[in-house]
């Protein structure tokens, strides 16, 4: 799974189709080799299929901090459990983390999965103009597979 994976994130995100290649050979005797070769496809279900952040709610804290939440949602397609966490980064145009943090996910297949993040931002020095020209960097982690940064802007 892993290598199907790292070659292409299409398969993590998009129901796909995958095209399937065997070949089986054997020698009876060492005297009459055979080879059987066979081409086929089945439908592939991402198992997070249609990931996406919604509309980013950004609130003042206190004088110095602000907290911004922002929906988070799958749905499961794959024929397995997603079990893991998912660990997202809110980061500025210098690609500096002003906040972070982690959802641990256990997603059954064919079940959507919704979630809000809370991410709790200094702005001593910045104003929320310079927040939103930022962008996540986020991480997959689950029993199956690794896979990040998937580098989603900030909206």
């Amino acid at each position: 799974m892993e290598e199907i994976f790292s070659n292409d994130e299409k398969y993590l995100f998009k129901d796909n189709e995958l095209q399937v290649s065997l070949s089986v050979g054997l020698n009876f005797a060492e005297v009459l080799p055979s080879q059987i070769s066979t081409n086929f496809t089945f439908p592939w279900g991402a198992p997070l299929s249609d990931f996406e952040f919604g509309k980013t709610d950004v609130n003042r804290f206190n004088l110095t901090h602000s907290v911004i939440t922002i929906p988070m949602s799958f749905a499961n397609h794959a024929f397995i459990d997603v079990v893991g966490s998912i660990s997202v980064e809110l980061c500025n145009e210098e690609n500096s983390v002003l906040s972070e943090t982690r959802e641990l996910i256990s997603v059954s297949p064919q079940t959507s999965y919704e979630e809000s993040l809370v991410f709790i931002v200094p702005i001593p020095d910045r104003t929320l103009t310079d927040i939103q020209n930022s962008h996540f960097n986020v991480y997959f982690s689950t029993l199956l597979f690794e896979h990040g940064p998937l580098v989603i802007p900030y909206e």
